[in-house]
């Protein structure tokens, strides 16, 4: 086969979708591999979307989704105002634009919505020019590995 036919058949059989209910009512048990790349901060109902992603993979599926734990904003540090204050400050201060789980309560999310053997592989962390202090509610949640884990990667099965 040559290159040409090998790109022509991964681009029959390549689909992109933007919510997982278009792509759950074309594609259940059919995807072989399935990558999101920092977007699962952003949903709040997390464990639903992760079941319907979940829907998707067939037996032998691969996932690789990778997670962006910082503030998403121009700080000096990406955890600046995370780490300051409590989960429901941080909303009632700036909105619902990041979901604020801990990489731990990311990967049991995965094992609850089916997900086998997932594994988080830190990409770097992140704890240059942070200053301030860490609220009490952080250093219940966050296991000590977790702190200032700025981008991590999700995979498996492995």
């Amino acid at each position: 086969e040559s290159f040409e036919d090998f790109f022509n058949n991964m681009k029959e059989k390549t689909f992109i979708y933007t919510n997982s209910k278009e792509a759950k009512n074309n594609h259940i048990d059919e995807i072989d591999i399935q990558i999101t790349n920092s977007c699962l901060e952003h949903i709040d109902n997390l464990e639903n979307v992760l079941i319907d992603l979940k829907k998707l993979l067939n037996n032998n599926g691969r996932y690789l989704h990778g997670i962006d734990f910082g503030n998403h904003k121009k700080t000096k540090n990406p955890f600046e105002d995370i780490y300051a204050l409590s989960r429901s400050e941080y909303k009632i201060k700036f909105g619902n634009k990041i979901n604020l789980l801990t990489p731990n309560e990311i990967l049991s999310q995965f094992e609850s919505a089916g997900f086998s053997n997932p594994k988080i592989t830190p990409y770097y962390f992140s704890k240059e020019n942070f200053n301030g202090t860490i609220h009490p509610e952080w250093k219940k949640r966050l296991k000590k590995e977790e702190i200032f884990l700025k981008f991590g990667l999700i995979a498996g099965p492995i």
